[in-house]
């Protein structure tokens, strides 16, 4: 005999998230970033500028003392009042802008985590206006009371929840609606400031490159101790820039095609699909244009846009040590390596940017949920991007190149004729000391130094022919690749076309038999149709005669019973039920016999219900076989007793019940 144990596994207390969410690589960076994110958020779906300021307090060691975000979003923070996932403070809570392009949130956990991490408590003013409706609320928690809860459940919840007066939450927000969020007791042992002007400058510094296109926007003005944070220098401005343009079709996130198209700096465009196989775009074919069309019926479509700008001609002084910044929806989320960075800093000058808006693309890029984008995740997107940067970056590099070479060769050249230029004005003051002539000694020095620039340039001439030649023959190796790779593309593309061809055969066939098929049984069921037809005729012809030899002799009893008393149901006598029923077999208008059907059942039966009447009939294939049976229970129920021309029919719960 066995037992059943009812098991009481809960949910995990609230200490345990705590230590989990404290252990994450974070910073104070990132989580502020993730509570301005819940703000700007909400306010971009509604397309209503926001403000948001950021305020820091030191303790007399120049320590983190509070962090305070206020901002003035119209309907403040709501559904602080709901319970369980419906509430925003729980740790589970999804509500519908998670899934929305504009808002920056995807897993309902950045404002409750940040808070958790950076300090032991948090308090927060909101006036919460829904449907005209407003209330003013404070909340607090207390992390380390909370974390000492004895009961797992409770744990989660706020150590105050209380409605306040719209005098003191004025008290608590500078604005006249919005939130003011202040987390205090920051973990010290977390965030040691060394420097408090660098740690100020870096912050700043973050919030510009993270918020640069949505302050450009104007959707979003944001300070930082008072001081206002404005965009950085707009890199779409620069003109030798290679544009990109990503389509993705993925379902489920399985990416099922990649398609590209190119721009370059002198705005000439082609066209190219991802080689899954080899990880490399190959040029698009009128065929593969027809699939691309297929697919966006098919499959979800995301776009992508890959930005790669050269700068060096117009700043070059911007450096931006590699890497590829991800920009979804105007938000910076920073920069990953998507390539080996090169022995060399030409790539410095080269500004690449990812800039998407839909949110299935994250994963597949490389960000995690706590919004830091890695290259590890290998996928065709990932692949494509690549081999993107690595056209990019070998376009610009031969250009960076050549103009980094001629910037050094002036440089040099200048700084020899400085070297000319001292050595000249140093022999002029000794023959002035001396009081004697110094133009030969000057002219000495002068050949001198032209002489070393006429090696320095004939070695120089060397290097470069030798880097030339290089550059030169991978230039032909990837030429021959290419053609090599056309020979042998034809010759596979005919094998494949044998083997395709068979495997059309064989679906063509089966789809032309699934059409005879079709064909057949419409034949066959006409052919059914007509005999069934003929059956049902021959029938109610029996039937018919059947009744007036009934009517012509009827039985003579010696004392015939009085017949029942009739209750007028209906205005519908049995001899016009029967001929409307007659009718019927003749008619091969199905909608039209239902019709009659239903007038007969429903409305002049009035008495049988909408579920008997389906009860009977929904089983019988035919409505012949329908009307014939019809027939049948009228013909039963009434006897010759009742004078068909002049009575009616009664209700039909009385036919049901024969």
């Amino acid at each position: 005999m066995t037992t059943q144990i009812q098991s009481k596994v809960g949910p995990p207390h609230f200490e345990g998230t705590c230590k989990h969410i404290r252990k994450d690589n974070n910073s104070i960076h990132i989580s502020l970033a993730d509570i301005i994110d819940n703000t700007y958020g909400k306010a971009s779906v509604l397309n209503t500028p926001t403000k948001c300021d950021v305020n820091v307090t030191y303790s007399d060691d120049d320590q983190l003392n509070k962090i305070t975000i206020i901002d003035d979003l119209h309907f403040g923070f709501l559904g602080l009042e709901n319970s369980s996932v419906d509430n925003p403070l729980n740790m589970t809570h999804m509500r519908e802008g998670h899934s929305n392009d504009a808002e920056t949130s995807e897993n309902g956990k950045g404002l409750k985590n940040s808070i958790i991490f950076v300090g032991d408590d948090t308090d927060i003013y909101t006036r919460a206006i829904e449907d005209d409706t407003e209330t003013y609320y404070h909340v607090h928690f207390d992390i380390p009371e909370m974390c000492g809860r004895p009961n797992a459940s409770e744990s989660y919840e706020p150590t105050l929840l209380e409605k306040i007066t719209d005098s003191k939450y004025e008290k608590c927000h500078k604005y006249e609606y919005g939130t003011t969020i202040t987390i205090s007791n920051i973990r010290k042992q977390k965030f040691v400031i060394i420097d408090k002007a660098k740690f100020e400058n870096e912050l700043i510094q973050f919030l510009q490159m993270t918020y640069s296109d949505i302050i450009k926007s104007r959707l979003l003005t944001l300070t930082f101790n008072g001081i206002i944070i404005t965009p950085l220098l707009n890199m779409m401005d620069f003109s030798n820039k290679i544009t990109q343009e990503f389509t993705i079709f993925q379902v489920g996130g399985e990416i099922k095609a990649v398609i590209l198209e190119r721009i370059n700096a002198s705005n000439n465009t082609s066209y190219l699909v991802l080689d899954f196989t080899t990880g490399c775009f190959i040029q698009s074919s009128e065929e593969k244009n027809i699939n691309i069309y297929q697919l966006n019926r098919l499959y979800k479509k995301s776009d992508l846009t890959l930005i790669s700008i050269h700068c060096i001609k117009d700043l070059p002084s911007l450096n931006f040590t590699n890497g590829t910044y991800i920009i979804r929806h105007g938000r910076n989320y920073g920069k990953v390596n998507y390539l080996k960075p090169p022995q060399d800093g030409y790539s410095n000058h080269i500004y690449n940017a990812i800039y998407y808006e839909d949110k299935s693309l994250n994963s597949l890029i490389g960000m995690d949920a706590k919004k830091l984008v890695t290259s590890g995740k290998k996928n065709p997107l990932m692949s494509a991007i690549e081999n993107s940067l690595k056209f990019t970056t070998t376009q610009f590099r031969k250009e960076c190149s050549k103009i980094c070479k001629e910037n050094a060769a002036l440089k040099y050249q200048d700084d020899d004729t400085s070297s000319v230029c001292s050595e000249l004005t140093a022999a002029t003051v000794t023959s002035i000391k001396s009081k004697k002539t110094p133009i030969k000694k000057a002219s000495s020095a002068k050949k001198t130094v032209l002489q070393s620039l006429s090696v320095a340039k004939k070695e120089e001439k060397v290097e470069v022919k030798e880097e030339v030649k290089e550059e030169v023959k991978k230039e032909e190796k990837v030429e021959v690749k290419e053609e090599v790779k056309e020979e042998v593309k034809e010759e596979v593309k005919e094998e494949v076309k044998e083997e395709v061809k068979e495997e059309v055969k064989e679906e063509v066939k089966e789809e032309v038999k699934e059409e005879v098929k079709e064909e057949v049984k419409e034949e066959v069921k006409e052919e059914v149709k007509e005999e069934v037809k003929e059956e049902i005729k021959e029938e109610v012809e029996e039937i018919t005669k059947k009744d007036e030899v009934k009517i012509s002799s009827p039985p003579s009893p010696p004392n015939p019973p009085s017949p029942p008393p009739i209750q007028k149901y209906t205005s519908l006598l049995i001899k016009e039920g029967l001929q409307k029923l007659y009718k019927l077999i003749e008619n091969e208008n199905d909608d039209h016999v239902l019709i009659i059907i239903t007038e007969i059942l429903y409305k002049y039966l009035d008495n049988c219900s909408h579920s008997q009447l389906n009860d009977v009939f929904k089983y019988i294939p035919f409505t012949n076989i329908r009307v014939q049976m019809l027939i049948e229970q009228v013909n039963k129920k009434y006897s010759i007793l009742f004078d068909h021309d002049t009575q009616p029919m009664l209700g039909g719960t009385d036919l049901i019940n024969l």
